[in-house]
């Protein structure tokens, strides 16, 4: 389905219901890239829009949420690339002397997840589908299209901006 031919209308019906059912996962994937809702919606609208488009032979291949991830990835990086301002990071509230062990544990998590806005966009996604969704290397070479090596390079560089932070302790390795 390229721009500018006949819409299908099984093939629409087919990639409406397939966005239906894989929109929460991939609006919680964007979510862990960009740590901000409307950005991780507006990557996911720009998959989606993308998948449509490749929707044809996706679905005879029969693996368009790797395509749709990827394509947020792609996006997410296309865009630190063209970004002209830093982001500057919210002020830390120190609120786990407060809180009880589960609470500050949260916390922790929270100062993290704030702080992996500012690791580069590729060993920020290695990160999330490595930690976050718990994916294995080979998965995530796969699905970024790169070898196993370069997602282990990727991570101890996403690792290494964290600690640098001083948000990790030096003794977490991927």
């Amino acid at each position: 389905m390229r721009a500018g031919d006949d819409t299908d209308p099984e093939a629409e019906a087919a990639f409406t219901e397939w966005a239906a059912v894989r929109l929460g996962p991939l609006v919680r994937f964007g979510f862990a890239l960009t740590h901000d809702e409307g950005g991780a919606e507006d990557l996911v609208e720009s998959a989606l829009a993308r998948t449509f488009l490749e929707w044809a032979a996706l679905s005879a291949r029969g693996n368009p949420e790797h395509y749709a991830s990827r394509a947020m990835v792609n996006e997410l990086e296309a865009r630190w690339r063209h970004r002209r301002r830093p982001e500057v990071a919210v002020a830390d509230l120190d609120l786990t002397a407060s809180l009880d062990a589960e609470a500050a544990e949260l916390a922790e998590r929270d100062r993290v997840w704030r702080e992996i806005v500012n690791v580069a966009p590729r060993p920020r996604a290695v990160l999330v589908l490595r930690f976050y969704e718990r994916r294995s290397e080979r998965e995530v070479a796969q699905l970024l299209g790169c070898s196993v090596e370069s997602v282990r390079a990727s991570a101890a560089e996403g690792l290494a901006t964290l600690r640098a932070g001083e948000l990790l302790d030096s003794r977490v390795s991927g």
